[in-house]
């Protein structure tokens, strides 16, 4: 019973711990990833980078930016995009899979997507009128959240 309980402290102890070595910390446009300020000249034109932070994880290094026109956007290490939300358009329809944008436009014709994410497995998707959908990376449907 000893050990169970010690196994346990150690387990918590180990929960509170990690979040303290996350590290966010603003950073100057030069100190992003040269393909991060390539992607948002090609596909964000116009807007300017109001806020560029890093975090810093134990096994996790990724960067979010603040454009003028209030979207959020987040890439990994790489500067490969794993999140786009934009307050006021639609995100630019060449980083949407084709065959997400085609179901969009076919079942929700009066919607757009305002936010989408993906990572190794799947895709997730905010449409303007608040429908949640998850695609699988072989952009098979999963789940709509109404």
């Amino acid at each position: 019973m000893r050990i169970m309980k010690k196994i346990f402290f150690l387990v918590l102890a180990l929960i509170v711990a990690i979040p303290m070595f996350a590290e966010e910390r603003p950073i100057k446009v030069e100190q992003l990833p040269s393909k991060v300020v390539t992607f948002i000249n090609n596909y964000f034109e116009g807007t300017t980078i109001t806020l560029a932070q890093v975090e810093n994880r134990a096994s996790l290094t990724q960067y979010e930016v603040k454009l003028s026109d209030g979207t959020d956007l987040q890439f990994n290490k790489s500067g490969i995009w794993t999140e786009i939300k934009c307050k006021k358009n639609a995100v630019p329809a060449s980083l949407i899979p084709e065959k997400i944008r085609v179901f969009v436009s076919a079942t929700y014709p009066d919607a757009y997507i305002k936010e989408i994410e993906h990572d190794d497995r799947l895709y997730e998707i905010i449409l303007s009128n608040n429908i949640e959908m998850t695609f699988s990376n072989s952009f098979k449907l999963l789940d709509i959240d109404k």
